[in-house]
């Protein structure tokens, strides 16, 4: 058995704590992990192709023309397109855009056509302006795109800012990288660093943004140049108002960012809250303190905090009626608990609640306050009256439903049996309360509905209580007509057979379900949306007879156009393999395009680890309504770990034999950009008595397949029940994560053992 207990202090720091009875050891090691950009290239590999951030999955066959409207015939004479052709103001692949262009060579000149060929090619997002040049040629005229392509953000820096600063500034960026760059967004990202320094105690910050183009490459540089400047320091503290009996000194006490600490305003905030608890301790529950503003001074580089501090009343509780012994734990306040009206009332009905489930079922609790001599006094008057014993649960009104089936539908029952001698070895209370009964009448006319009586109605519940203790319980029921189904159907399916289409859960003769009818309009919808029908709607149609006895179900279907996945477009990739983005999101061009797709691409590219950010969208096709493009946007995270653990060991049963234990490893998660993992780890001790050695490869494909294979070679050095044991080998590990996220795997290990 081995028992691991782990503590993430932060994301570099963890302590970990390992019990090993196969070893017999103990094991206690603080871990350090640090990860770096490591972008690493081998040739062609790694290195980013002409496109860089807009790249095009190109189809294995060309998707019809997205036609924008119905064909409209070209004026007459209009000259024949002879040549089509692209020019871009820098490096970008546009093989790939004849897709978006309408307008075909063989066929006269169309205004129409070339708008939408236009409109189509500035949907991708990759262009700031496009224009088309019309040139004489033998036959006709040749067409020139000319494209200016938008810059995107190439890479983000931080001059003066680093580690966890670094990594907060990065979470106030309003871009990201890969997106297209607006300078407007670069202002306000720079207000916010600054704004965030500011609230980090660096009153005197300055953060200038510089903004560097590649125009070969449309790429653009963004760096921050942060001055943060001294940081500022608490001064003096002003409490506005009356603190007695306490003075300004013991309440500023109470502060964790006091006089001669950092100035930070949300802890300044805080710390108003820290002396109010104070105050709440010494029952001054009625306390209000609260942070008003801070002037600082350029020349001491201090700040000087005010507070509105009023102390209020001495807040105190009484109980008559019953022993306050017995409502212990119900009344208000708890430790740092302020005073509160709503407290009061919840502490009351709690009261009630405790009393009624003990069997005194009319028991009822006031409130009265009142101030004298600076104390606030909070007297609960309990009245439990007597306590009783529920013999009977009854049902009047009901004529199609028996008794037992009601009874098994409610929670309130007489006491005996099983469940009235667990309760009573258990302790637990087992009377009957009001929101019980309420419960209990809610579910008894749920029952109903749900087996097709739509009129119901479920009264209040009739508790007669007397005087010898006993009570019983009545639910009058007014059940009206039961409405069951003539017939089921399906219409407006014209482009799947109904037989194809999910089994309803309505069948002719059966009761007519509310639930089950929204769960049919669901499981339709979602049988549309998988295959492509974005735009599906499903609503149902109810002939229900004039006596309410019987009625006709029909589902009618407004299918809309199936829509498919037009193109693939990735984007801020600027070190892995598009390949590897589209095989890992598993979308085609072709495919039914669906949002639950989109979402398990989203989820599969995170799975991969590489990504600090997926958002995968639909973008539309022009004026096109039966095509979609698939914008997937990334951002890449650090792919090269380098981490170091120190720590000690001992063996189990044994006092005072310690021993150094230490590791280290190096890792890469996105090998030249392709997705691969590689890594190294050693594990060893002081006394030589364990030296370990790990080599790890990745494959994340198997072909076409979404199947990552793991290999592993491996040699343990260790000492095992005072015998030295050593092994080598190697394990491959195939996995397949399929339905219901169901993780599958076979695995194969050769290991050989040596006892020296």
């Amino acid at each position: 058995r081995k028992i691991v207990i782990e503590w993430q202090v932060n994301p570099e720091w963890v302590l970990q704590f390992t019990r090993d009875e196969m070893i017999e050891e103990y094991q206690t090691e603080a871990r350090y992990r640090r990860r770096y950009e490591g972008h690493w290239t081998w040739g062609g590999r790694g290195k980013a192709p002409l496109a860089l951030f807009a790249r095009l999955q190109e189809p294995a066959t060309a998707p019809p023309p997205v036609q924008t409207n119905e064909p409209v015939a070209p004026p007459p004479g209009a000259p024949i397109v002879t040549a089509i052709s692209f020019t871009a103001d820098s490096r970008f692949d546009t093989t790939v855009l004849q897709h978006y262009v309408t307008q075909k060579v063989g066929q006269p000149l169309s205004l129409r056509e070339i708008q939408g060929s236009i409109r189509s090619l500035y949907s991708t997002g990759d262009f700031r302006d496009i224009r088309v040049d019309s040139t004489a040629s033998p036959g006709g005229i040749a067409l020139t795109f000319s494209l200016f392509t938008n810059y995107r953000v190439g890479d983000i820096h931080f001059d003066g800012l680093s580690g966890a600063d670094r990594d907060r500034a990065t979470r106030e960026l309003t871009f990201h990288l890969g997106d297209v760059l607006s300078l407007n967004a670069v202002d306000r990202s720079a207000i916010a660093i600054d704004t965030f320094l500011n609230r980090s105690g660096y009153l005197e910050a300055t953060v200038d943004p510089e903004t560097t183009f590649n125009r070969a490459q449309s790429r653009a540089s963004v760096t921050f140049h942060v001055t943060r400047g001294a940081r500022a320091t608490v001064g003096q503290v002003a409490l506005e108002g009356n603190v007695a009996p306490f003075d300004s000194t013991q309440l500023i006490a109470q502060m964790h960012h006091g006089p001669g600490k950092p100035f930070l305003l949300a802890e300044a905030r805080t710390d108003a809250d820290h002396m109010r608890n104070f105050l709440v301790r010494h029952d001054y529950r009625k306390a209000d303190i609260r942070f008003l503003n801070y002037t600082y001074d350029r020349a001491t580089k201090r700040v000087a905090l005010r507070y509105r501090a009023i102390t209020g009343p001495i807040v105190k509780v009484a109980v008559t009626g019953v022993s306050p012994h017995d409502v212990r734990g119900l009344v208000p306040f708890r430790k740092n608990q302020p005073y509160s009206e709503d407290a009061i009332d919840k502490s009351a009905d709690d009261i009630i609640k405790n009393y009624q489930a003990h069997g005194y079922f009319n028991a009822a609790v006031d409130t009265e306050e009142h101030l004298e001599n600076n104390i606030w006094t909070i007297t609960f008057r309990v009245n439990r009256g007597l306590r009783y014993h529920l013999t009977a649960v009854t049902f009047t009104g009901n004529q199609k439903v028996s008794d037992k089936k009601l009874a098994g539908v409610v929670t309130t029952s007489v006491s005996g049996g099983f469940r009235s001698f667990f309760a009573s070895i258990l302790r637990r209370p087992n009377g009957i309360t009001k929101a019980q009964l309420s419960a209990d009448r809610d579910a008894v006319e749920s029952y109903y509905r749900l087996n097709g009586f739509s009129e119901v109605e479920v009264a209040t519940p009739v508790v007669t209580t007397k005087n010898d203790g006993t009570m019983t319980v009545d639910f009058p029921i007014t059940e009206g007509p039961q409405t069951l189904l003539a017939a089921v159907n399906i219409e407006g399916n014209e482009q799947v057979p109904t037989k194809n289409l999910p089994n309803l859960l309505l069948k002719t003769g059966e009761p007519l379900n509310p639930q089950s009818e929204r769960a049919d309009i669901v499981a339709l919808q979602t049988y549309y949306g998988d295959r492509g029908n974005i735009e599906v709607q499903v609503k149902p149609r109810e002939e229900i007879s004039a006596d309410k006895t019987s009625a006709k179900v029909t589902y009618v279907i407004a299918e809309g156009p199936e829509v498919k996945v037009n193109q693939v477009v990735v984007r801020g990739n600027t070190y892995t393999n598009t390949s590897v983005v589209t095989k890992q999101a598993n979308v085609d061009s072709g495919d039914a395009f669906s949002y639950t797709s989109i979402l398990e691409a989203q989820r599969n590219l995170y799975r991969l680890g590489i990504f600090n950010r997926v958002d995968v969208q639909g973008e539309e096709v022009g004026t096109s309504v039966a095509d979609r493009n698939v914008v997937i946007s990334v951002e890449e995270g650090k792919d090269l770990t380098v981490t170091g653990a120190l720590g000690f060991t001992s063996q189990i049963n044994t006092v005072g034999n310690f021993s150094v234990l230490g590791s280290a490893s190096i890792a890469h998660r996105n090998l030249f950009g392709t997705g691969r993992y590689l890594g190294l780890e050693t594990i060893f001790t002081q006394n030589k008595t364990r030296r370990d050695v790990f080599l790890t490869y990745r494959e994340p494909f198997v072909g076409p397949w979404q199947v990552p294979v793991q290999l592993t070679i491996f040699q343990n050095n260790d000492l095992r029940r005072g015998a030295r044991l050593r092994q080598r080998g190697t394990f491959i590990e195939a996995s397949k994560i399929v339905a219901e996220q169901t993780r599958w795997s076979v695995r194969y290990e050769y290991r050989v053992s040596d006892c020296l």
